[in-house]
């Protein structure tokens, strides 16, 4: 449906309109002159479909929008959609207004400073379809913007232990494969089923940098039939100037704001601990980033924030996770201070960022016996303690 009597919004078709499309590709885009030609270029190479490209232009004031009309002009034979233009609102409400736009049988979402694999959309849209799923998702990688260097995704050890070698999965959801809430909560590395995304009136959270977190999450509980296929569909670009995520501003404490919205969905929360375990691992790996790069005036706000958040969240997937030794050791402990509210602990441990003897040397000097004594335990057992996961 596209917006009618809007003052904000400029609304343009170009292209052939057709009378269905496979797929609805979603791009907000803000201020990436450098990098928007090579995003929307990039669509070009998925083959044997039919696009409805849909590019909100979010009130950019560098030249995007003209390397975005010069695309469009170029390329009106091979692809048609939607150039919306509005007033800066951030990416969510962009998202959200493509959303209402697509009249695709699936939608994507990408960032306009990304791209994604040729033909990768091809191959999942075709794999949703042999399979009647609601949800595809697949591998991304990072891409260096500096060094052009390409590294393995930070959900990389998670897709391992799900695949097993194995090329495709379908038919999955939380219940038979709990570690999905695990895996990157990008929108961006997946395709959605547009009837099953207005069944669940998917909607990004306006103004907040982990908007794609609670939608995650909201979507694996709600999905009855997810596909996992083991291709890479995505870079992420990182490592250069106006990378959103990359800021180090008053919007890391989102994270609060995500981890709210999670203990405030009763139907997550009713999710055993099996479940829960999985959703604790993710947001305690956002959360501790966040911590990280915190500057020092917003720390103790960060930091009280999660603590509270945290314990809404049900205390079975608190203890659960906890106890679990399959997450390392480090994990648990900052869940532990998190739901004892040791702020000042935390922090301290977390920039410190230690290794194993310099973590039990700090839970020494602390008295805090216990978790040394299931640190040593998971030394002597070899698990795998290096901080170097975290990213």
């Amino acid at each position: 449906m596209i917006p009618q009597n809007d003052v904000q919004l400029i609304v343009e078709e170009f292209g052939e309109k057709k009378q269905s499309y496979d797929l609805s590709i979603i791009v907000p885009v803000y201020n990436v002159e450098a990098y928007v030609g090579q995003c929307l270029s990039s669509v070009l190479t998925q083959h044997g479909l039919d696009i409805q490209l849909i590019i909100i232009n979010d009130g950019s004031t560098d030249n995007s929008l003209e390397v975005i009309n010069s695309f469009i002009n170029q390329n009106i034979d091979l692809i048609s959609g939607i150039l919306i233009s509005q007033k800066n609102q951030g990416p969510s409400v962009a998202r959200n207004q493509g959303i209402q736009c697509a009249t695709g049988k699936f939608i994507a979402l990408m960032d306009s400073d990304d791209f994604v694999e040729p033909q990768a959309y091809s191959e999942a849209v075709q794999f949703a379809e042999t399979f009647k799923c609601e949800i595809i998702l697949c591998r991304a990688l990072a891409f260096d913007d500096q060094t052009l260097a390409i590294s393995p995704f930070n959900d990389a050890d998670i897709w391992e232990q799900i695949m097993q070698g194995r090329k495709c999965l379908a038919k999955l959801n939380y219940q038979s494969t709990p570690q999905l809430f695990a895996l990157e909560p990008s929108s961006c590395v997946r395709i959605i089923n547009r009837e099953f995304a207005r069944q669940i009136n998917l909607t990004y959270p306006p103004g907040m940098r982990f908007e794609d977190v609670y939608p995650h999450f909201m979507m694996i509980e709600r999905a009855k039939s997810i596909g996992l296929l083991d291709i890479v569909l995505y870079y992420y670009r990182i490592n250069h100037p106006g990378k959103i995520t990359e800021a180090r501003d008053k919007r890391r404490l989102d994270i609060v704001r995500a981890v709210s919205s999670i203990a405030e969905d009763e139907r997550l929360c009713h999710l055993t601990s099996r479940e829960g375990i999985f959703i604790i691992l993710e947001l305690i790996k956002i959360s501790y980033w966040c911590i990280r790069q915190a500057l020092g005036s917003d720390r103790e706000e960060l930091l009280d924030g999660l603590s509270k958040e945290y314990n809404k969240l049900p205390k079975e997937w608190l203890k659960g996770f906890q106890k679990s030794s399959s997450f390392g050791f480090w994990y648990r402990y900052l869940v532990n201070l998190l739901e004892r509210k040791q702020n000042k602990i935390l922090f301290r441990v977390a920039v410190a960022a230690p290794n194993r003897f310099s973590v039990a040397l700090f839970l020494l000097r602390q008295k805090e016996f216990r978790l040394l004594i299931k640190l040593t335990r998971d030394v002597l057992s070899k698990r795998q303690i290096s901080i170097s996961r975290f990213g």
